[in-house]
């Protein structure tokens, strides 16, 4: 790493730090990030590649940038990325303080003394409903178009919140980044996988050491491909800001008549409207063509395959699978949540020799084969980052166990979504389970009580309840573009911690300015105003109702850790008479009271993923991949899979009919076709910001992705 490439790396992250919240909740501009493919960061590349870079050469030859240089740089944003809106900030001070908003006007939260179940100081003002706190944090304290200083933010409201939060998620930060870190090697050189985001930013990265352009840029389908898309981007942007006088190149087709003639998807498959009109993504058909086919395919056919399956659920046996809670689910989502076992399942048996190496060198502080040393030294801190989270929360009042379980989940979300964007290229995903509901529906309420409920619920929300922004698969593609430019790991990871710190700690100032000054109701009525604000109460009181309603809240409030689990060991009796001594109903699990439907839905996908993942590797015509369950029955992938399935379609001809030098050659249009996406989204964020910097409005908003909420 030179010290420019520092730099240049810090002083994007920093800006995105501090401005990727303004822009996306005070100037109401196109959003930041998004994604786990940010428009800002890439895009920006795009221009560094085409413009920056062979300007610099002409002018001196080593001005330019290397590639390494450019790649520690991207590395840095992204890590960014995941800090300011929705991977952290923009959900943790909503979910924080907007409850107490709402919960005065809830008499059963009251009732049901939901608040008390929660530590006092993991909320603001302990969640309660402070006019002075409450009422700034949502119309903000601006007056007379005067701004408010950082020193006028109500700091002491915040003050043991922070203290308990920031330590939290600097200790997952660290833990996230320390498993990327082992899994680095196994996935990139024994199982090479495709990285598809992380293949682009380093195709993109590549220079002549003689010309001003590398080959790729010299190369005419690269500019028929960008040209093209950057065509449509620039008539379509101008359309959404002058539509009387500007026609619109459709990108949409509107196959919803279908759904006239089959009324049950409607019922069945809440995301019908999405894939029977689906809308065509350049960017997502130029990744779905450099996918392995089964990966493609699989994409693509996700959201059909989940709408038969629930129509013949809802024909057959009245069973809805295709509308769950958000926070407590229901069998899609168990369904989701046990691929995503299964898969981690897979991923340590495909690795097992190289995974017990490293634990083994960590733990014997021994080389060993094959192993580097930042792997090692990366589970060793990661064990301790994991312990100190898990002793946090029992020192807090969650039972060790719950806490244990807890932690593992939200590992599990991290690492699934970062197995699949690695491996597909999804960047708009959302497994939409959460720990809170998988824990009821393992345990039961009466099990966990109270207490845990609503601290898982909070933990949920805090951690895994959008996490389209979340740091690890942000990490993973940042650490392959960097490793492929010969920089070392363990210094890529250890820079990353404390990128991560440097940006917390500029975007933690910048956030709450930003809504103690503006106030959270500047926004239009949205997601993250309106339903994240009752996720964790809402389940609370749920839960809490059903227990008044068996009869089961006092025994479920005072029940010990052991009574809870069914290790009551005080009145376990041996009796040496018999073999074995002691039976499993001995140990009274009276309490333990897992759902039914919760079991045979997550057992449904673990297995359903065990055996595609076994007919792949035995079969090399399987046509499937196990991706497919993990995504499948969500809004993002019914939005996208068309355009990967075109991406498919485009691959299969090309390679049948032209075979691998076309299929090269095609790629290069691909190339050019992601990048005239991303500069055709680019230059709209840069004229809705000029615009709003002039007259101080909001932008009409001109999207290329998505939008995920």
């Amino acid at each position: 790493m030179t010290i420019r490439a520092v730099i240049l790396g810090l002083l994007g992250a920093m800006f995105v730090a501090a401005v990727a919240y303004l822009n996306d909740h005070v100037w109401l501009l196109p959003h930041f990030v998004a994604s786990h493919f940010p428009v800002f960061v890439f895009g920006s590349l795009v221009v560094f590649a085409l413009l920056v870079n062979p300007v610099l050469f002409l002018v001196r030859r080593n001005w330019r940038f290397r590639p390494a240089e450019v790649a520690v740089a991207v590395m840095f944003m992204l890590v960014a990325c995941s800090i300011p809106n929705y991977g952290f900030l923009g959900v943790f001070t909503k979910a924080m303080v907007m409850p107490a908003n709402v919960y005065k006007s809830e008499p059963g939260w009251e009732k049901n003394h939901l608040r008390e179940y929660l530590p006092p100081h993991w909320q603001p003002a302990a969640g309660k409903y402070v006019p002075e706190f409450t009422d700034n944090f949502m119309q903000g304290g601006r007056a007379g178009g005067e701004n408010i200083s950082v020193a006028d933010v109500p700091w002491h409201y915040w003050q043991s919140s922070l203290m308990t939060w920031m330590p939290l998620m600097m200790l997952m930060t660290v833990a996230l980044i320390c498993l990327g870190l082992i899994l680095h090697k196994q996935w990139t050189q024994a199982e090479r996988l495709r990285y598809p985001i992380a293949d682009v930013a380093t195709t993109l990265l590549e220079q002549d050491p003689n010309r001003a352009m590398p080959k790729l840029f010299r190369s005419t389908g690269f500019w028929w491909g960008l040209g093209l898309v950057l065509f449509i981007r620039v008539v379509n942007g101008v359309y959404a800001w002058f539509p009387e006088n500007m026609i619109e190149i459709p990108l949409r087709l509107p196959f919803y008549d279908v759904a006239d003639h089959f009324v049950a998807i409607k019922h069945a498959d809440m995301w019908w409207w999405a894939w029977l009109g689906p809308m065509m993504y350049p960017t997502v058909i130029a990744i779905g063509f450099m996918l392995a086919s089964d990966v493609g395919l699989s994409l693509g056919l996700a959201p059909p395959l989940f709408a038969v399956i629930s129509m013949a659920f809802l024909k057959n046996f009245d069973l809805n699978i295709g509308h769950d809670d958000y926070m407590l689910g229901g069998s899609a989502a168990w369904q989701r949540f046990g691929s995503y076992v299964a898969m981690v399942l897979v991923i340590g048996y495909t690795g097992r020799r190289y995974y017990r190496d490293v634990l083994k060198g960590a733990l014997t502080f021994r080389n060993q084969a094959g192993v580097p040393d930042y792997a090692a030294w990366a589970c060793r801190i990661f064990f301790l980052a994991i312990g100190a989270f898990v002793m946090i929360l029992v020192a807090n009042g969650l039972p060790w166990p719950f806490a244990v379980l807890t932690v593992g989940m939200i590992l599990l979300v991290s690492l699934g979504m970062s197995r699949i964007n690695c491996e597909s290229g999804l960047f708009l995903n959302l497994p939409r389970w959460q720990p809170i509901g998988i824990m009821v529906g393992l345990f039961g309420a009466v099990a966990l009580g109270p207490k845990a409920i609503m601290m898982l619920a909070l933990l949920s929300v805090v951690f895994t309840v959008v996490p389209w922004e979340s740091l690890m698969p942000f990490f993973m593609n940042g650490l392959k573009m960097c490793s492929s430019q010969k920089i070392k790991v363990g210094r890529v990871g250890a820079s990353s911690i404390g990128v991560y710190a440097l940006s917390l700690m500029v975007a933690l100032p910048v956030v709450l300015w930003a809504i103690h000054n503006y106030g959270v109701l500047r926004e239009p009525p949205q997601w993250s105003t309106q339903d994240l604000t009752r996720y964790v109460y809402e389940s609370g009181d749920t839960l809490v109702n059903d227990l008044k309603y068996e009869a089961k809240l006092s025994a479920a409030e005072t029940l010990t850790t052991g009574e809870r689990l069914g290790f009551n060991w005080g009145h376990v009796s041996f009796d040496w008479g018999r073999f074995p001594p002691v039976s499993w109903d001995d140990f009274g699990f009276d309490h333990i009271d897992p759902d039914g439907r919760f079991l045979r839905s997550a057992g449904i996908g673990l297995g359903i993923v065990l055996v595609v993942s076994f007919m792949r590797l035995r079969l090399p015509w399987w046509p499937l991949h196990p991706v497919l369950f993990m995504i499948w029955g969500t809004r993002q992938i019914a939005e996208l899979s068309a355009s990967f399935l075109v991406g498919w379609a485009i691959k299969s001809a090309v390679t049948n009919l032209g075979g691998t030098q076309t299929y090269q050659r095609t790629k290069v249009i691909m190339f050019g076709i992601i990048a005239g996406d991303l500069l055709g989204g680019l230059t709209f964020m840069a004229i809705a910001l000029i615009y709003h910097l002039v007259t101080g409005k909001p932008a009409p908003e001109y999207l290329i992705f998505p939008k995920m909420m």
